[in-house]
C-alpha cells in the first residue's frame, strides 16, 4: 500500500480545504456552491489561477486535475519493515570447474538439455556444488521440471539454499533445509509439521518415513480432519516408504474418506501389503469367480460379478470403466479385483507356474485381456519379478508397447539385458520399427553395457547399409535416446563403420550425427568430474 502524506509546501492546510471545497461543488453543483479558487501564493495555487472564472465547470475540472496530480505526487511509496534475511554462511562445497560449469551453461542455455541429470549427479558424486551465477536459471528449472529437482539439491550449496528460501516459487529448494536436528526434535517436528507449506511438509514426512515410520503417521493423524483433500492423499502416499502391517489400521480407516483420491491411494497401499485384509476380501471375492480347468490344453473358466456394490466401491473399485478401456462393466470390475490379489496366489492355488496360467489365460479371447491387465497390475504393485518375466515374455511376442515400458524398469538391469539380447537372438533382423527389442531398448533406464552398445550400434550399421530403409522414422526418432544409455567412454568405436557411401544414408546422417553428438558431448562432460 501507499501511505498518502501531505506535500511539502507551506499551504499544505489550505490545499487540503480547497480539495474539499472543489468535491463539495462536484456533488451538489457549482450553480449551487461555486468554486472559490485561492489568490497565487505557492506554485500550485499560481496554475490554479490561470483558470477562467467565467466557465465554473470548466474550471472546476481543471481544478481537479491539477490538485488531484498534486496529491498523487504527493504520495510516498510504502516503506519495507520486513526485516533483511541473514547473510548466508560461507559456502561448504568446493565449486565445480570452469569447464564443468561451461557444460552447465550450455544445458541450461537449452543446449543437450537432456544430459542434465547426469551432469547434476557428476557434479553430487564428487561433493562439488553450482557456482553463484547458474543459481537462478537452475533453480527456475527445478520449479518447471518436478523431475529435476532430486537432482538439483545436492548441488545448490548454502547459497542456493539462501536464495530458495527468499522466494516461494522455489519452495521445493527450500524445503530441502529442513535438518536431521528438526526430525529428532518433536517440538521442532510439529512446529514445521503445523506452519510448513505443502513442500515442505511433503518433504519432511517423506524424510521422518525412511527413519521412523510410524511416527510419520502419526503426524499425519494430528491434522487429519484439518487437511486438504489432495493434502491427505499425497500424505498417505508417502506410506509407501516403509509400508508395513503397522499402516493397515491407518489406510483401512482412510478407505471412508470422503475423497476418491485419499480412498484410492490407500486402497493401493493397501494390496501392496500381501497380508491386508483388503487382498483377503478381494480373494474371497474372486475365488467363487474362476475356475482353473486342467483340460488338454488348460483353461480358466470365467464367471462375472453380478454387481458393484458399496463394499467393493470403499475397497478401491471404480463402478464405470474408464474410456478407451475395452472392458464391459462387469469384465471391468473383475479385472481391478483381480489387480489387487497377488499374482503369486494364482499360481499356489491351481499348482501352475505363472507360464501355465497365462497360456490357459490366452486361449479364450473372450477373457484374455481381462487376465492380462488384471495379472500385470498386480505384479507391478507386489513387485513380482517371476510374474514381470513372464509377461513380459509374452507382451514381446506381441509388441504391446505400455506394458514393455512399465514392466522392465522393474528388474535389474542385467536381467533386463538377457532379455535384450533373447530377443535380438529371436529375430536376427537389425533393429525395425516392430522389432520387440527395439521397445525393450526404450523402456531401459540403466546405462548399457559394452557388449549391448556394441550389439546395437553393429545392428544400426547393417540397417543403415541395407536398401529399402529409409522409412525407418521410428528407428531414427530413437537414436538420441540411445546416445543417453551408451556408455560415454564408447564414444570414438561409435563413430567408426557407418556406411556414409550408402545411397541410404541421406535418410540416417542427421539422426546419426545427433546420437554421436549427445554420446561425444556426455563423454566430454563426464570427463571433467575423472581429473
Amino acid at each position: 500500500m501507499t501511505q498518502e502524506t501531505s506535500p511539502p509546501t507551506a499551504g499544505t492546510a489550505q490545499h487540503t480545504a480547497l480539495w474539499q471545497e472543489l468535491l463539495t461543488s462536484a456533488l451538489v453543483g457549482t450553480a449551487r456552491q461555486p468554486l472559490h479558487l485561492p489568490p497565487p501564493g505557492t506554485p500550485i495555487t499560481a496554475r490554479l489561477a490561470e483558470l477562467d472564472p467565467t466557465e465554473p465547470e470548466r474550471t472546476l475540472l481543471g481544478a481537479a486535475a491539477l490538485l488531484g496530480l498534486y496529491r498523487r505526487a504527493g504520495q510516498l511509496p510504502a516503506g519495507d519493515t520486513t526485516p533483511a534475511p541473514e547473510p548466508c554462511p560461507p559456502e561448504e562445497q568446493p565449486v565445480c570447474t570452469p569447464r564443468a560449469s561451461e557444460h552447465l551453461a550450455l544445458m541450461l542455455g537449452k543446449g543437450h538439455r537432456e544430459v542434465l541429470p547426469e551432469w547434476l549427479e557428476a557434479v553430487a558424486a564428487v561433493g562439488q556444488r553450482v557456482p553463484h551465477k547458474y543459481l537462478v536459471a537452475l533453480l527456475d528449472a527445478g520449479q518447471k521440471q518436478a523431475a529435476l529437482r532430486p537432482h538439483i539439491l545436492p548441488v545448490l550449496g548454502r547459497r542456493g539454499r539462501w536464495l530458495a528460501a527468499q522466494n516461494p516459487a522455489w519452495d521445493y529448494a527450500n524445503a530441502d533445509l529442513i535438518s536431521r536436528d528438526t526430525t529428532a526434535d518433536p517440538a521442532q517436528l510439529a512446529a514445521v509439521w503445523e506452519t510448513g507449506n505443502r513442500i515442505t511438509r511433503q518433504l519432511l514426512l517423506q524424510q521422518v518415513r525412511e527413519q521412523q515410520p510410524a511416527r510419520a503417521r502419526d503426524l499425519v493423524a494430528t491434522t487429519w480432519d484439518n487437511e486438504k483433500a489432495n493434502d491427505r492423499s499425497s500424505f498417505v502416499a508417502t506410506f509407501a516408504t516403509g509400508l508395513s502391517t503397522d499402516d493397515e489400521p491407518f489406510l483401512e480407516a482412510a478407505l471412508d474418506d470422503r475423497s476418491q483420491e485419499v480412498r484410492r491411494t490407500a486402497a493401493d497401499l493397501l494390496t501392496r501389503l500381501p497380508t491386508s485384509r483388503l487382498i483377503e476380501r478381494m480373494i474371497s471375492r474372486v475365488q467363487p469367480l474362476l475356475t482353473w480347468l486342467p483340460e488338454n490344453p488348460p483353461r480358466i473358466a470365467v464367471t462375472l460379478p453380478e454387481a458393484c456394490d458399496p463394499a467393493m466401491v470403499r475397497d478401491g473399485i471404480e463402478p464405470k470403466p474408464l474410456r478407451h478401456s475395452g472392458f464391459g462393466e462387469k469384465a471391468w470390475w473383475l479385472m481391478q479385483m483381480l489387480s489387487a490379489i497377488p499374482p503369486a496366489f494364482w499360481a499356489q492355488r491351481w499348482n501352475s507356474p505363472p507360464e501355465q496360467l497365462l497360456t490357459a489365460a490366452g486361449h479364450d479371447q473372450a477373457w484374455r485381456d481381462l487376465f492380462f491387465e488384471g495379472w500385470t497390475r498386480a505384479a507391478q504393485r507386489r513387485q513380482d519379478h517371476t510374474w514381470i518375466e513372464a509377461l513380459l515374455e509374452v507382451r514381446f511376442k506381441e509388441i504391446i508397447k505400455t506394458e514393455i515400458q512399465e514392466l522392465l524398469p522393474l528388474l535389474a538391469p542385467e536381467r533386463v539385458e538377457a532379455l535384450i539380447f533373447q530377443a535380438l537372438d529371436a529375430d536376427t533382423e537389425p533393429l525395425h520399427a516392430k522389432h520387440p527389442a527395439l521397445w525393450m531398448l526404450k523402456a531401459g533406464r540403466h546405462t548399457w553395457s559394452s557388449d549391448l552398445t556394441h550389439t546395437i550400434l553393429a545392428g544400426l550399421r547393417r540397417r543403415t547399409a541395407e536398401k529399402g530403409r529409409s522409412a525407418d522414422h521410428e528407428v531414427r526418432t530413437m537414436l538420441s535416446e540411445f546416445a543417453l544409455r551408451m556408455p560415454p567412454e564408447l564414444y570414438a568405436p561409435a563413430t567408426d563403420g557407418w556406411p556414409q557411401d550408402s545411397e541410404h544414408w541421406k535418410f540416417w546422417s542427421d539422426d546419426v550425427r545427433k546420437m554421436l553428438d549427445i554420446l561425444r558431448f556426455r563423454h566430454t562432460m563426464l570427463k571433467e568430474f575423472q581429473q
